[in-house]
């Protein structure tokens, strides 16, 4: 009788296990999984307005994608794109195991304008699908590869809405008002003219020091780096050039980037010589930057940068009063300051201060 029971536990271990490994098989390619039916309900022919921008016009239903075990967790991604290659595609994560999801006109109309970048008030076609993959979960190690959908259509007209950018902005640091939003050092960057979302200076920047940016003088909405980046590093939440040095700064909210890189200053006008844009450069000494004069004439000068994509005097400064003045979003800065040659124009940027001797 003993000898009987322990061979009934032993059947109803190997019966448990089986069961075990049936309830957990995994099919073992991505072609024997039955993919996601794609559907929509709603618009297919979607022409956004001002009335109809927070809607949601179209809203897209799916089967579950079959794995080949009902327990497994599955992603499903919406994805988007305006050819069916998808070799450009835009992708939103929609989450695990669910099967529905609405699309707003405010989404399309990013998406068309800012994404795919086309031209408002025209209809395009977009080509949408629903990809799906397994989660590492239990005993699954390996996700599979993507199980996609069938594809749809729908057609989209844009449109144009008038970009919303500050109109200031901020940089504070070690250097710059030893982080004090209420310090006089806290940088005020000069607006780009004709460029709005757009603003630079010039400093002098320590290699130890940190830095940050904000569109207001407090603290909430603070960043240290946008989408692209270039010429500083990120450490410990802050941001750092790579060497002591005079730095022009350039941020470009409407590209959404950042470029940093050692100062670029030119002089234009007859007292330098000609009307050439980069032609007659100031030279770094130490915290400062200089340059003398050949000739007798207006005094102009201007910051250069590779992030900037607009005529020089739309990063116009002259020195007025022992003072650099900016022309920001200003018109001609008159009166003209006059020199004559062989003056040696030299310009602290910390400071705020333009010497002519």
């Amino acid at each position: 009788m003993k000898k009987i029971n322990i061979i009934l536990c032993l059947l109803l271990v190997i019966f448990a296990s089986c069961n075990k490994d049936e309830d957990k098989l995994m099919i073992s390619s991505p072609e024997n999984a039955v993919a996601p039916v794609l559907s929509m309900e709603g618009e297919t022919n979607i022409v956004i307005n001002e009335n109809n921008l927070t809607t949601f016009p179209v809203i897209f239903n799916w089967s579950k994608t079959d794995f080949g075990n009902r327990d497994i967790a599955v992603e499903y991604t919406l994805e988007v794109d305006v050819t069916s290659d998808f070799k450009s595609v835009q992708s939103a994560a929609i989450g695990t195991n669910k099967i529905t999801y609405g699309v707003s006109a405010t989404y399309l109309n990013d998406l068309v304008l800012n994404k795919f970048k086309l031209s408002a008030d025209e209809a395009h076609e977009l080509y949408v699908r629903i990809s799906s993959t397994t989660l590492k979960e239990g005993d699954v190690e390996n996700p599979l590869p993507p199980v996609v959908s069938n594809l749809l259509i729908i057609t989209v007209t844009p449109l144009y809405i008038e970009p919303e950018y500050p109109e200031n902005m901020y940089m504070i640091g070690n250097d710059f008002g030893s982080w004090d939003w209420t310090s006089s050092g806290v940088v005020e960057m000069t607006p780009v003219n004709s460029k709005p979302g757009h603003f630079w200076c010039i400093r002098y920047f320590s290699k130890d020091n940190g830095f940050k940016w904000n569109s207001i003088k407090a603290w909430g909405g603070d960043f240290n780096q946008l989408s692209r980046n270039d010429g500083f590093l990120i450490v410990g939440g802050d941001a750092f050039v790579a060497a002591n040095g005079i730095y022009s700064v350039y941020v470009d909210m409407e590209n959404d980037r950042i470029t940093m890189e050692r100062a670029k200053v030119y002089g234009m006008g007859d007292c330098f010589g000609g009307w050439d844009a980069g032609t007659y450069p100031f030279t770094e000494d130490g915290s400062v930057m200089k340059i003398t004069t050949n000739a007798s004439g207006e005094l102009r000068m201007y910051a250069a940068s590779s992030g900037a994509s607009s005529d020089w005097w739309t990063r116009e400064f002259i020195i007025r009063n022992g003072v650099i003045d900016y022309r920001g979003t200003g018109d001609d800065q008159l009166p003209r300051v006059n020199v004559a040659a062989g003056k040696t124009v030299t310009l602290d940027f910390n400071a705020g201060t333009g010497v002519i001797e």
